[in-house]
């Protein structure tokens, strides 16, 4: 597909770095090497439910997947995360990328009522979250 305007052609830029800079730069990439070792990743496979649950009870699996982030993160920190997720507007007119927030005041009363001390049920629960 043709480019709908001509751009120049890109040219390598050739940065002067101070050896002050050269220095910080070095000590940077050891912290981020450091911080990259300490790092225990552990992936668990979960069977409960698959892609088809989220959309059996009409809910997009992306949003599904985001409040499912945001309640992991209230359980662990107890407070909500900001997030940014990217949204594509291309369908619009001059339309490119905007940003969908998943810590909105509804995900949060809706983990608040998925807590252990909640006085919500299992069905007060389900029809909050739809």
């Amino acid at each position: 597909m043709p480019s709908i305007c001509e751009l120049p052609v890109p040219r390598k830029l050739r940065w002067i770095v101070s050896e002050p800079i050269s220095a910080k730069i070095q000590e940077a990439k050891c912290s981020f090497d450091r911080r990259i070792a300490d790092l225990d990743l552990f992936v668990f496979k979960f069977e409960k439910f698959g892609r088809d649950f989220p959309k059996m009870i009409k809910t997009s699996p992306d949003s599904f997947i985001q409040v499912m982030l945001q309640f992991a993160y209230y359980r662990v920190h107890n407070c909500l995360v900001s997030t940014y997720e990217s949204a594509s507007t291309r369908r619009f007119r001059h339309g490119r990328v905007d940003n969908i927030r998943a810590n909105s005041c509804e995900a949060l009363a809706w983990i608040k009522s998925m807590q252990p001390n909640s006085t919500f049920t299992v069905i007060n629960n389900f029809d909050f979250f739809i």
